[in-house]
């Protein structure tokens, strides 16, 4: 199995490292791996020894042998509902937790290799229509209706084992603050959830492994 830090081989380590200016110590409770982007990934499971919070890292390994990581802190945990589900994928999104969309931070869609897009028509609502729609994009149709073109990408599909299997999407702001959101897909639509996290990206001198 793809271990690149070592905590599965050797229970008696802990993971130092540094999330929103902290210096926190974690054991490794699980490790899963999967295939992205013709790179393996490593994606632990952590909790904090302190106070027993969790967080998952991701550690990746490209062709080059360069190291690609990033920390994700479960910020939310959502019923599926298919108008969350059709807004994923478009080029930017706004979003707070807890369904606070009066106020909210502008995610733009990271595009990965050979991820699908699709084109959808979004026809805008008359209820919320502005002044002058062209001047934000929308174009009329041939019936009246304002619409705007979107591409919206279908995710990326992690393939972790036969029972966990997540479409996945990406999303950071201008100061590269990251959001992700994750589908588990072998549940049945009533049954699933999505998992909403805060991501930061981690230099190799960020983490320190130590004795516990």
């Amino acid at each position: 199995m793809f271990d690149p830090l070592g905590l599965l081989k050797k229970e008696n380590l802990a993971l130092k490292l540094k999330t929103n200016l902290k210096e926190r110590t974690f054991i490794c409770q699980d490790l899963q791996t999967y295939t992205g982007d013709c790179a393996r990934v490593a994606r632990y499971a952590l909790k904090d020894i302190a106070n027993s919070d969790s967080i998952d890292i991701e550690i990746s390994k490209d062709k080059d042998n360069s190291f690609h990581i990033f920390a994700y802190d479960l910020i939310e945990t959502k019923p599926f509902s298919h108008t969350f589900n059709s807004i994923l994928g478009v080029d930017s999104i706004g979003y707070n937790a807890l369904d606070d969309f009066n106020t909210h931070t502008l995610y733009h869609r990271i595009s990965y290799p050979n991820e699908k897009l699709e084109l959808f028509k979004y026809i805008c609502d008359t209820q919320t229509i502005p002044i002058h729609p062209s001047d934000i994009g929308y174009e009329q149709d041939g019936e009246g209706r304002w619409y705007m073109l979107i591409y919206r990408s279908n995710g990326r599909v992690k393939k972790f084992t036969a029972n966990d299997q997540r479409r996945s999407w990406e999303y950071e702001t201008q100061n590269q603050k990251r959001l992700l959101v994750e589908l588990n897909e072998t549940k049945k639509i009533d049954e699933s959830y999505f998992h909403i996290y805060n991501g930061q990206k981690l230099d190799r001198r960020e983490l320190k492994l130590v004795r516990r």
